[in-house]
């Protein structure tokens, strides 16, 4: 069994890209497996599978003691859930954001492992942020169309938030080149933004690169559903000549 761990951060159309993936009939497209709060889109079947090898009777994905254990020894989970699997898949795909996993337990449990490859997903940070904010505005993160919302941007709050996200990626980069490990990139805005079909076929060839085999036979791959369509970022945004001019003005790009 071969894992796919796609590095990323919240609103960059990973939720698109893992309904695309599980479209692949021998991969297992999984989510948010290290989640604070939940072992996302582990179904009541590999909740039970993988229970006895953590050492716990666990029933539930969002039992808390399930998800402190699952976060406390995220290889052996990752073990386990293999194992639940044998002979259904070749691979399993999952996520990983900032704040899933310390730093020391993702390079040595996650990234370290021979049976893990990795692809790095990056959109334009202000349009992830914006995503972010609307999103918070209105306290729903999907199934609400956001489009004619316009938020205030503070441009404090988005150099902190920017910061943290470049140095997320470069911790990233960093663990994987000292592992000698070469990832797979993956842009939101020419690759995940497309076509489905385009996609699928951007993914059969990454997977191939990675020794993972697989075809385009799968399925009709979902449409991205965005919850903005508005045309530009600047549509978005109550303040946009202040907060564009400001950005101007500390030297950061509008479009990185």
């Amino acid at each position: 069994m071969k894992y796919v761990c796609f590095i990323a951060i919240p609103r960059t159309g990973t939720n698109h890209l893992g309904r695309v993936v599980s479209g692949f009939k021998n991969i297992r497209s999984q989510y948010e497996l290290f989640h604070k709060q939940a072992v996302y889109t582990l179904d009541k079947s590999e909740v039970e599978g993988v229970a006895p090898a953590l050492g716990g009777g666990f029933e539930k994905f969002d039992d808390p003691a399930f998800v402190e254990t699952v976060r406390a020894a995220p290889g052996r989970f990752l073990d386990a859930l293999a194992a639940h699997h044998d002979g259904r898949y070749d691979a399993l795909a999952f996520k990983v954001f900032p704040k899933h996993l310390d730093d020391a337990a993702l390079k040595e449990d996650v990234l370290a492992r021979p049976d893990v490859s990795v692809v790095i997903v990056r959109r334009r940070l202000l349009a992830s942020y914006l995503s972010l904010r609307k999103a918070e505005e209105v306290k729903k993160y999907i199934d609400v169309d956001t489009t004619n919302l316009q938020v205030e941007l503070k441009v404090r709050g988005y150099l902190d938030w920017r910061a943290e996200v470049l140095d997320w990626y470069s911790r990233v980069d960093a663990v994987l080149a000292d592992l000698g490990k070469r990832p797979e990139r993956l842009d939101y805005e020419r690759e995940i933004n497309t076509d489905p079909h385009t996609l699928a076929g951007v993914l059969v060839e990454k997977f191939a690169r990675l020794g993972i085999e697989t075809t385009r036979d799968h399925g009709e791959p979902p449409a991205l559903e965005k919850q903005d369509k508005s045309k530009s970022l600047e549509d978005g945004v109550s303040n946009w000549s202040e907060f564009a001019a400001t950005l101007a003005a500390e030297g950061v790009p509008l479009d990185d």
